[in-house]
């Protein structure tokens, strides 16, 4: 044996003695607190209360042996998890398998021994036991006189005292009544005070009486009519009443205990499960030879088939047509017959009942022992397998956590073992099935547990579990396509709806907003989502108010199952709450930053060099749900807000139909959104927010006009030399840092081909511009149609 196993096992073997010791004082304890009514008030010897504790408490070896292998396991690798032996015998290359190996085969020995004491000790204990309390049973109960009442403890006696003085235990007012004439209250004596005291041998006790009379009734004489009768005054007498079953008498022999199946080993059960087994079958065999052939209730020779071939019947009988044909009084006589024959029939049949279900009653408890003693051995190896590895998992020592976790355990078991033993009692189930369930029960938990510990799984990770329940939802529940209501406005939420439909996905309806009239002729236009749904002959509605009754009725006909919110407007929680997945959103930013209306703009804005999607289910507040799924997109250099808004656009309608795909398999994961020190927002834009100020740096002021571009576009006001303003959209430019003396805002250009703008820190390059009321153009469009430029300035 290495030095290591014998560390392991020393470590295991004190814990282990500890705890059986303490699980045996409590079913002691338990075990007394059942039997203390037998016992106490008896006056038995202390001998005889040791010896009936001692040969309980061999009863319940076999029942704690399980508890106290399970809490030494717990202890012993919980200990070593907590100091770091663990750790430090794994960093060595040892398994987990490895180092419990010493330990399972210490537990191999204590379920060997447990099912030695259940098979070879237990009975013995079981007998004395019975044999103790058949005893103490027997033995009257200490006398113990009450005030006010009469006392008939005493065999032939009756007494009553008014009172008693509990330090000199004298009593007074004593009535005493003597019975064992066995003529009725024909003695009675009266005293003022008394007291009892036995003799040596506690064979008799004495009851010494002051100031008193005695009454008796005499005998009637030959001829006479009245009783006579004597009444003697005393001033102290002594009444010796003899004592009948107070002493504790020891029963001569056990043997009518020993057939008691508690009492026999486990080759005597099987020899006996056998010989009732035949026994029953033989006895149902007879009753069935006895109750066709010699009832009187069929005839053999209607059952054999050759007679009748040979007496040639070739016609079927038909017993009514002999009825019918009889007399009144022949068919009386014949029913009654018949009613005779069935109620001897069904006596016959009550009492093979009666005796098949001694018979069975007997063989139930029999094979119950006969695996009781296996199923208790087996019992201390599951508990191990689910001790150790836990130990390994959770790491703590000592007492507390190990002692709770198996209580638990072991009260699971206990309540399994009780329910099934009493269901095989009754005979509901059999033998095996009852006694072998509570193991049954505990060994897929044993497995579970074991095979986490030698996996290094984390056995307390809830998603893991969820995800497993998931997934054998996903196999037992039959596939149903999601119903999609799907929400949203501008072309960035028709594509993700196109996706959809291209995709075969259901959807049931579309929502969006109200027809606007819109350009210089303000002609009514439809939303890009309109104009899909209607291509494709989608249900739509355009409420103009989301809390709008109607509204609401119409939405819940649908019965969604989700809903899909892309760029549409904040829900309010009647809407949200509506289907039973909840709606979730598609937002153009990682979360939960730049939460708002215009997430591209204000990215670009603020020169990040990337950006994201994400999708979340709504909640009351904006942009603040569960995260489902999120993906980074980078931001080119030059890229503006329509460039990066177009790749988003087909991102984002590729990760909405990834989250459908997730929710209908029902893999979902979502995480809280993360609580950040600062947050960027993302408000929608304003005129102010699109003003260009050239006091700025020049990568403020490029970041200004790609995050504007093409829409609303970043703005300036041009100067003129006639003092005249003109404002001005920027859609492209590029910026060059250098230091110079002119004011921001002054304009160099060759006036052919190229035009830049002071800033604080350099240069902005034009590239594309549109004056009020004239086209967008090119920089050097633009020159060839303006002159002199350079004597122009931007305003601030």
């Amino acid at each position: 044996m290495k030095r290591i196993d014998r560390y392991i096992i020393t470590s295991y073997l004190g814990p282990m003695l500890l705890t059986f010791a303490i699980v045996l004082f409590v079913l002691v304890l338990q075990f007394i607190w059942l039997y203390i009514d037998e016992i106490v008030g008896k006056g038995l010897e202390f001998s005889v209360i040791a010896e009936f504790i001692f040969w309980g408490g061999v009863t319940f070896i076999p029942l704690a042996l399980p508890l106290s292998t399970m809490l030494a396991s717990l202890m012993t690798m919980g200990s070593m998890g907590e100091n770091n032996e663990l750790l430090a015998m794994k960093a060595a290359g040892m398994s987990v398998q490895r180092i419990i190996t010493p330990l399972i085969g210490i537990a191999l020995i204590v379920s060997f021994t447990a099912f030695l004491i259940s098979n070879h000790l237990l009975p013995t204990a079981n007998l004395h036991i019975n044999s103790l309390m058949s005893d103490i049973r027997h033995k009257r109960s200490e006398i113990k006189i009450p005030t006010g009442i009469f006392y008939n403890g005493l065999v032939d006696y009756s007494i009553r005292i008014d009172r008693q003085n509990t330090n000199t235990n004298m009593m007074y007012n004593v009535i005493l009544y003597d019975h064992t004439t066995q003529r009725g209250n024909n003695s009675v004596t009266r005293a003022d005070s008394g007291f009892i005291k036995f003799t040596s041998d506690k064979q008799y006790l004495i009851f010494k009486l002051f100031d008193g009379y005695t009454y008796e009734d005499q005998q009637q004489n030959p001829g006479e009519t009245v009783d006579p009768f004597q009444k003697r005054y005393f001033t102290e007498q002594e009444v010796l009443i003899p004592l009948r079953g107070y002493e504790f008498k020891r029963g001569e022999n056990d043997e009518r205990f020993k057939g008691f199946a508690k009492m026999k080993s486990l080759s005597v059960l099987g020899y006996e499960s056998d010989s009732l087994y035949k026994q029953e079958q033989a006895l149902t065999k007879e009753f069935l030879r006895n109750f066709t052939y010699r009832a009187n209730f069929v005839r053999s020779l209607e059952f054999d088939t050759l007679l009748l071939v040979q007496a040639q019947y070739v016609q079927p009988f038909v017993g009514d047509s002999i009825f019918n044909a009889s007399t009144n009084e022949e068919k009386l006589n014949t029913l009654t017959s018949a009613v005779e024959r069935m109620s001897m029939a069904i006596s016959q049949i009550d009492m093979h009942v009666a005796d098949f279900e001694q018979y069975d009653y007997t063989l139930r408890r029999v094979n119950i022992e006969w695996h009781r003693k296996l199923a208790l051995s087996i019992a201390c190896l599951v508990f191990f397998f689910i001790g150790a590895p836990l130990g390994t998992i959770i790491r703590k020592g000592g007492l507390g956590v190990p002692a709770v976790i198996s209580i638990f355990f072991f009260v699971l078991y206990w309540v399994v073992d009780i329910s099934g033993a009493k269901l095989a009692r009754e005979g509901v189930w059999q033998a095996v099935v009852g006694m072998w369930l509570s193991s049954a029960v505990l060994l897929p938990i044993s497995i579970f547990i074991t095979y986490k510990a030698t996996t290094d799984s984390n056995l307390f990770n809830i998603d893991s579990y969820i995800k497993f329940f998931n997934s054998i939802s996903k196999i037992l529940k039959r596939k149903q396509p999601l119903r999609i209501v799907f929400m949203g406005t501008p072309e960035f939420s028709a594509h993700s709806l196109q996706a959809l439909i291209d995709k075969k996905y259901q959807v049931v309806g579309v929502v969006t907003t109200p027809d606007k009239p819109a350009g210089r002729g303000l002609s009514t236009q439809a939303s890009a989502v309109k104009g899909t749904a209607i291509r494709y002959q989608l249900p739509l509605l355009q409420p103009e108010k989301l809390r709008d009754e109607q509204f609401l009725e119409e939405l819940k006909s649908w019965n969604a199952d989700i809903f899909v919110v892309v760029a549409f407007r904040m829900l309010p929680e009647a809407v949200w709450r509506m289907p039973r997945y909840g709606a979730f959103n598609l937002h153009a930013s990682l979360l939960p930053q730049y939460r708002g209306a215009a997430p591209i703009n204000w990215a670009i804005i603020n020169g990040e060099t990337s950006t994201g999607l994400t999708t979340f289910f709504l909640d009351e507040n904006i942009d603040t749900g569960q995260i489902i799924f999120n993906e980074t997109i980078a931001i080119a250099p030059e890229e503006n807000a329509g460039q990066l808004h177009d790749r988003l656009m087909y991102a984002g309608a590729t990760l909405v139909c990834k989250t459908i795909d997730t929710i209908a398999a029902g893999n979902l994961q979502t995480v809280q959104q993360p609580q950040l020190s600062s947050l960027k927002p993302a408000p929608k834009i304003h005129k102010d927010t699109c003003r260009i100020n050239w006091n700025d740096n020049a990568q403020a002021i490029y970041n200004l006009i790609r995050g504007l571009s093409p829409y609303p576009a970043a703005f300036s006001e041009l100067k003129t030399i006639d003092g005249n303003t003109i404002p001005t959209k920027i859609y492209a430019a590029s910026y060059t840092l250098t230091s110079h003396e002119l004011h921001t805002g002054t304009i160099v250009s060759d006036n052919k081909t190229f035009l830049k703008v002071a800033c604080s820190d350099g240069f902005i390059a034009l590239q594309e511009l549109q004056l009020a009321g004239k086209k967008r153009v090119a920089i050097k469009d633009f020159l060839l149609g303006f002159r002199e430029i350079t004597n122009c300035s931007f305003i601030n």
